[in-house]
């Protein structure tokens, strides 16, 4: 039962962070031709600013309330306690930043209006909830909201967005859909809390461990967003904008990932409460090995035939992408391992320091690469710092745990899903079924490197029992 479980809710979580990709990305090509580098760039410089403010309004609470959350199990008199004491901080942080968010769009950003745009979705982050939905491991709610939402974004984007004077009311549209989504969880919300007028509220015992766990989302911002607004200050917006659309399709393989890590932090953090040890390092081995197929596949696939997508999908202009595609795709394969290190056994056993520690570390690495490497290469540089950074952070995260998980057993299981994916990526890029890029030329590329990577894997992994395997 439990098994069914997680899957189910892997694969509802896996909706939901599809939602959250798939939209945008099948907007790309529409946007590309409409808003062109310079919209797209201009919408992902102040999208990325806005995205600091957020952060700030909701600190470290969505990984610190899933984790109480799921401690809490069933008691929904103590879930609500918990609740009401961790939103109070979100609530009175969300007012704040909202307003100097809203001073820095009149002082710093002059008025501009795509800036002001994104203060909606600055101020839906006093909202977002969806911390409580998963700590409880109920992700139906949240995926059925975001179709509804997502998909009328989309139709009003198709509708009303047609050049690139209209950028600002992209970022209207996104922004108010962004405040909706997170309003439609109130009502579902009230049904999993007890009702009281009075409540005596005990905030300060949250306030530590939120900003430390605020403390590597803030370094992890730094070298997820900051590439961003540093190419927006350092070079032309048409660099963000390249840097932007190929960002979309990094996003395709680690949504997977992210799903996954999403529905284990609760249940991980249930087995360490009972101390299963060894049930929860048969889950980890086994997130080991299924990220490692689907990051090994995609990021190679993606990189394999980024010369003959990018002309397709982006149009014209954008032929810088396939060079940044092919430089970040790699890095998944470091995001997706470090990913189930971090949410499958530091987060759920409370050893924040050693994460902390790892990001601040990827933090600083990026920001200096970028300095030197942004001038000189623009987005290629971004990308550069981005891989090496992501490699950086990885190994740390590594040795932190090294001497109490079999490192070693999971690198030897990652191992034929490497050499399959870089030999499909390299067989992908050399075979060519036309002088042109076409759908015909693209989906030969996909239909040879689908089966190359399957026969290598048959070849270097043959089927074994792994469930006792730690």
């Amino acid at each position: 039962m439990k098994q069914n479980k997680i899957i189910k809710n892997y694969l509802l979580n896996s909706m939901y962070q599809m939602l959250s990709v798939i939209f945008p990305f099948f907007l790309t090509p529409y946007l590309t031709r409409t808003l062109g580098s310079g919209g797209i760039g201009q919408y992902s410089y102040y999208s990325s600013c806005a995205s600091y403010f957020v952060l700030f309004s909701v600190l470290g609470i969505p990984n610190y309330g899933n984790r109480m959350i799921a401690r809490i199990g069933e008691d929904r008199e103590r879930r609500t306690q918990v609740f009401w004491e961790i939103y109070k901080i979100q609530a009175i942080m969300s007012v704040l930043v909202l307003w100097v968010y809203l001073c820095c769009v009149h002082v710093l950003f002059q008025d501009n209006g795509v800036g002001w745009m994104f203060g909606i979705y600055v101020a839906a982050s006093a909202f977002d909830i969806t911390w409580l939905f998963f700590g409880m491991e109920q992700f139906m709610v949240t995926v059925a909201r975001n179709l509804l939402i997502k998909a009328g974004t989309l139709i009003l984007v198709l509708v009303f967005v047609k050049n690139e004077s209209d950028t600002a009311l992209y970022a209207l549209i996104f922004s108010s859909g962004t405040f909706l989504a997170n309003l439609l969880l109130l009502p579902a919300a009230g049904k999993a809390l007890v009702r009281r007028k009075h409540r005596q509220l005990c905030v300060k015992t949250h306030i530590r461990s939120v900003l430390v766990l605020f403390v590597p989302c803030l370094a992890v911002s730094i070298y997820k967003v900051m590439d961003k607004v540093m190419l927006g200050l350092m070079t032309q917006m048409q660099e963000v904008g390249f840097y932007e659309c190929s960002e979309r399709l990094v996003n395709i393989p680690m949504l997977f990932v992210t799903s996954l890590s999403t529905v284990m932090i609760p249940r991980i953090s249930h087995l360490v409460g009972r101390a299963e040890d060894e049930e929860s390092g048969r889950y980890l081995y086994r997130s080991v090995v299924w990220v490692m197929f689907l990051t090994s596949g995609m990021s190679f696939g993606i990189a394999g035939v980024a010369d003959v997508f990018v002309p397709l999908f982006f149009g014209e202009g954008f032929e810088t992408c396939i060079m940044l595609l092919q430089i970040l795709m790699p890095s998944c394969l470091f995001l997706g391992f470090a990913n189930v290190i971090r949410t499958q056994y530091l987060l759920p056993r409370g050893m924040d320091l050693q994460y902390v520690v790892s990001v601040i570390i990827g933090a600083v690495s990026n920001f200096l690469l970028n300095l030197f490497l942004i001038p000189r290469y623009a987005s290629v540089g971004a990308a550069a710092g981005t891989l090496l950074t992501e490699g950086i952070v990885c190994i740390c995260q590594c040795v932190g745990v090294s001497g109490k998980l079999p490192l070693s057993r999971y690198l030897q299981a990652s191992r034929p899903f490497l050499l399959a994916g870089l030999l499909m990526g390299i067989v992908v890029k050399s075979v060519n079924f036309s002088q042109t890029a076409s759908f015909r030329s693209l989906l030969f590329k996909i239909g040879i490197g689908g089966v190359v990577y399957v026969l290598a894997l048959a070849l270097l992994y043959p089927e074994r029992r792994r469930k006792n395997e730690i």
